[in-house]
């Protein structure tokens, strides 16, 4: 069950409604891409998506961050997994920048005003990985603590390298989440700048 922003928290709701009251336990998997912030940020955290609202949950970080730096979604993470693509925050060939003359704006509000570019990456980014899936592994990630240290080469070598989105094992999701903690993993990874966005893809020639 994938859903975007809004839909990416209301799809905890609706896991949680059915946990509750349907008899048969969590529903099997819950995608939340780029769940919304505004509003969640300042209600009780029972009402933002978890890992308790479906037997997985992973999520998708696009456009993390506060809304006046032009970021929509929740940076924290929430489900069993989470990935970074690009740090989470802003995705690679969204412009950033606004200049009239030579006086630029340099917060990411502008990405905002333009579409929400980074915003609306992770529903692209979803609907890549199901077109491809059939032709191997793409959006591959590396479980690490942080984005410096992905950027840094400094991820966990004990947990191979996982792909985000349609393509995901969840029982090996599984297996890895229980060699941790509390249960919870995070994923980074880089992207193309426009489509195919994964670097392993070969969409253009299908």
């Amino acid at each position: 069950m994938p859903s975007v922003s809004l839909g990416g928290q209301l799809v905890g709701h609706f896991g949680r409604k059915i946990k509750e009251n349907g008899g048969q336990g969590p529903i099997s998997r819950i995608s939340s891409l780029d769940p919304a912030k505004p509003w969640f940020d300042l209600s009780d955290a029972s009402n933002m998506i978890s890992k308790d609202d479906a037997a997985f949950v992973d999520v998708v970080h696009t456009n993390s961050g506060f809304i006046l730096n032009g970021r929509l979604s929740i940076p924290e993470p929430l489900g069993h997994v989470d990935y970074y693509p690009n740090g989470g925050q802003h995705q690679a060939g969204c412009k950033d920048i606004a200049c009239v003359g030579t006086s630029c704006l340099s917060m990411n509000i502008w990405d905002l005003f333009n579409g929400a570019c980074s915003h609306t990456r992770a529903h692209q980014y979803y609907i890549e990985s199901i077109y491809a899936a059939p032709i191997g592994g793409l959006f591959l990630s590396e479980s690490c603590d942080s984005w410096e240290n992905f950027q840094n080469n400094d991820c966990h070598e004990h947990i191979d390298r996982l792909p985000m989105g349609e393509g995901l094992d969840i029982d090996t999701m599984k297996m890895f989440n229980k060699k941790t903690s509390d249960g919870h993993l995070t994923f980074y990874l880089t992207t193309n700048k426009e489509a195919p966005f994964a670097h392993t893809s070969s969409m253009g020639d299908i």
